[in-house]
């Protein structure tokens, strides 16, 4: 299939001027991804958040691909499938909240004078990753979106959709790399630094009741 010569300009614009900013306020606003690229930038520093946004990045690049590709649509027609999704999510939400709530509770937490490896970088990228691939409201969103974008095309078409994939990730990127730089400047470390058990207390709560919710 030839993807360029199917790809068309005028169908392009029409569906990333509506689906653009629908996505950009979705990813934009709070949910599982932004809490933990918050909560990491503040507890272990710029490098470890950003490596985490980052993997947040390609865990949202891999469901705009397959959504972008009808397979999301097939996906969610499997209802064990997203029965599977929720059930892993729920249970990484968990984990997520039982190291937050431990080091919370016993004031005993890791800190960005612990010096990072690149072993530590990949660590958490994969972290953002599962975070985001074990994330159905990801899938979801980009089911959502492609699906507006295909709506204002007068022939759509997979290369078209993919074209509004690339951009609306473009946007998730800026956001979520944004979210690592904001939370990692030296007023929010002075801040967590005298309210970390606090903070990472209402992180990991907030993390139970997204995995309750994904149980639900």
């Amino acid at each position: 299939m030839d993807f360029v010569a199917l790809f068309s300009w005028s169908d392009w614009l029409a569906g990333i001027s509506i689906a653009g900013p629908l996505f950009f306020v979705g990813v934009a606003s709070p949910g599982p991804g932004t809490l933990a690229i918050m909560s990491t930038s503040m507890r272990l520093g710029r490098a470890q958040g950003v490596a985490l946004a980052m993997g947040i990045c390609t865990g949202s690049l891999l469901w705009g691909v397959v959504a972008a590709s009808g397979l999301g649509a097939v996906m969610n027609a499997q209802p064990g499938l997203d029965s599977a999704l929720r059930i892993g999510g729920g249970l990484y939400f968990l984990w997520l909240a039982f190291k937050l709530l431990k080091a919370s509770w016993t004031g005993v937490s890791k800190t960005a004078s612990m010096t990072p490896t690149l072993k530590t970088y990949i660590k958490q990228f994969v972290s953002g990753l599962l975070l985001h691939v074990f994330n159905p409201k990801a899938m979801f969103v980009w089911l959502a979106i492609i699906s507006v974008a295909l709506a204002q095309m007068s022939a759509p078409n997979s290369a078209t959709a993919l074209g509004v994939t690339l951009v609306c990730w473009s946007l998730s990127f800026c956001v979520f790399l944004g979210y690592a730089l904001l939370f990692s400047t030296e007023r929010v470390l002075v801040l967590y630094d005298r309210l970390w058990r606090w903070i990472d207390g209402t992180c990991g709560v907030l993390f139970v009741l997204a995995a309750v919710w994904l149980f639900w």
